[in-house]
């Protein structure tokens, strides 16, 4: 690794919490794609000591060689990235180094990782946009990795700030977590903190979320509740891999939309189309659990007792299907702490509980016609 990165001339420090990520990259609009995208959830910090270091290599020749090199013998791959619903693995690649290898098809690099996992070098063919997005999952997956340990809760949910007090909206997958992100951040005062996960910190006096920055997909029934997005979705072109300064407008009029379609959007892109700011973190003061029930009509709120809202919590933690609960073979440091048992996650959960208000939000029929229905929840909650 160290050959190819030896002409690199571009780089940064970025922190989540207490770890500090050093990238390094030839070319700098990939750093300033990646920092638009992580921050502000990621701090950018002047030069220091890093607990890991990710570097970009585009390089043509090197990508050809080591693509020839094929599959290890062995065929055996490893766990790389961990989703909600399952897990990434990736096959190793022969080689004669000391590092280990491994191919992401999908997105057309190789990882080299040194023998404590501090070290990642992603090597990638010029003209090949995808290898921002694995850096983007690298450096994130040391993140999620150092976020499962502690006094952190990973959660599979959205965030929005409106003063300064939080709101964390969590559930599974369908739960409607994006569409009521996107009603409450029509109220003029919030402002987007995440979509997708959150990480939230019981170690101090109060709890304290923070984003851990996605993609932002806005699907089809999403656009039905919310129209007016969709001719600025078709007449953007936003591509997520192109910063807001590269993004150009499409010279052909919109078209219609085809059902089925969604646009995946960088979270600077999703804060532009609903005009709204983003935070990187906040005091919890409000936690929602929302669920789709479309025999019933609009929405109705229910306040939820700390021991309920616990139990619903712990089922909508990030990657709670994985049995057992797994972390990356790959991107987290050898040194990290082991991640937390399903005990210790019960307790965190319920010490959360305790300390905010927790709601059950019934979206039904129409839900989202009315636009004062939020505006009035974060008055009573004295939000503002």
């Amino acid at each position: 690794m160290s050959a190819l990165r030896s002409d690199l001339r571009n780089f940064m420090c970025l922190t989540y919490n207490t770890l500090t990520v050093r990238v390094e990259c030839d070319d700098p609009t990939h750093l300033l794609w990646l920092q638009e995208f992580l921050i502000p959830s990621f701090t950018l910090v002047e030069e220091v000591e890093a607990d890991c270091t990710v570097v970009l290599v585009v390089n043509d020749q090197h990508y050809a060689q080591t693509l020839r090199c094929g599959p290890h013998p062995d065929g055996h791959g490893v766990e790389c990235f961990v989703l909600d619903q399952g897990i990434v693995q990736l096959p190793v690649w022969a080689s004669a180094s000391t590092e280990h290898v491994i191919f992401d098809e999908r997105f057309k690099v190789f990882y080299f990782v040194n023998q404590e996992n501090s070290q990642i070098c992603i090597l990638t063919a010029a003209q090949n946009l995808a290898a921002r997005f694995a850096l983007l999952r690298v450096v994130r997956e040391f993140a999620m990795n150092f976020s499962h340990t502690g006094n952190n809760l990973v959660i599979h949910g959205a965030a929005l700030m409106v003063g300064n007090s939080g709101i964390v909206i969590a559930g599974p997958k369908g739960a409607g977590k994006t569409s009521l992100l996107i009603y409450a951040l029509q109220n003029a005062a919030a402002c987007f903190v995440s979509n997708d996960r959150v990480v939230v910190n019981l170690a101090g006096s109060e709890p304290v979320l923070r984003g851990m920055p996605t993609l932002v997909t806005i699907r089809d029934r999403a656009l039905d509740l919310f129209p007016e997005l969709q001719r600025p979705l078709l007449e953007d072109g936003s591509d997520y891999r192109l910063t807001l300064g590269e993004a150009k407008p499409r010279s052909a009029p919109a078209g219609q939309r085809a059902r089925g379609r969604s646009f995946d959007l960088s979270p600077a892109q999703f804060c532009a189309l609903l005009n709204r700011g983003m935070r990187g973190h906040s005091p919890v003061r409000v936690l929602l659990f929302p669920h789709v029930r479309e025999e019933s009509e609009g929405i109705h709120i229910q306040e939820v007792s700390a021991q309920a809202a616990g139990q619903r919590l712990t089922a909508a933690l990030f990657g709670v299907n994985l049995s057992p609960p797994r972390t990356s073979q790959v991107f987290t440091l050898a040194s990290s702490p082991p991640a937390l048992d399903q005990a210790r996650l019960e307790s965190l959960c319920l010490t959360l509980t305790t300390q905010v208000r927790c709601f059950d939000w019934q979206l039904g029929r129409r839900a989202y016609q009315d636009g004062t229905v939020v505006t009035d929840f974060i008055q009573q909650q004295m939000l503002l």
